[in-house]
């Protein structure tokens, strides 16, 4: 794994103010994009990268895993749920595995804090990332990873 690219402490403000500069590694467009699997990821829904402090589903005892208050468990997808961009990172062995060579990512923008907008389009600031999936570094880090692993990310 090499080095990850550091963000910039100054973030622009305005679209007029981006410096489109590629900073980093840089990740070619593949020739053929038919040639690629993609696996689309709702940020918050795929992985919070803490999958391990949790039990794993006993198939022998589904009974302990039944829903005691349906209503309560239909009503809790509607909001977010923690999935991160650091849980996102935390599983690119399980989709390397799976065969997939391109990563779609919804939009990990800044939400309005206001909406339970889990899916990611209701995007305040395009030029921030929302705090309940990580960092801009976050971010860098995840394309760092992915590209290093030569995945196609959008």
């Amino acid at each position: 794994m090499s080095t990850y690219t550091p963000f910039e402490t100054e973030r622009p403000v305005s679209v007029a103010n981006l410096n489109l500069k590629p900073r980093g590694r840089v990740f070619p467009s593949p020739s053929l994009w038919k040639k690629h699997i993609f696996y689309q990821i709702l940020p918050d829904r795929f992985s919070d990268g803490q999958e391990a402090e949790r039990p794993l589903f006993d198939p022998n005892q589904p009974e302990q895993y039944q829903i005691k208050d349906k209503k309560a468990w239909m009503e809790a997808g509607l909001g977010f749920t923690g999935g991160t961009l650091k849980g996102i990172r935390s599983k690119l062995d399980y989709l390397q595995g799976l065969g997939i060579t391109g990563l779609w990512l919804n939009p990990a923008f800044k939400q309005r804090a206001d909406l339970e907008t889990y899916h990611g389009y209701a995007i305040q600031n395009f030029l921030d990332i929302d705090p309940r999936f990580g960092t801009i570094q976050d971010l860098r880090d995840l394309i760092d990873d992915v590209h290093d692993r030569c995945f196609v990310a959008l």
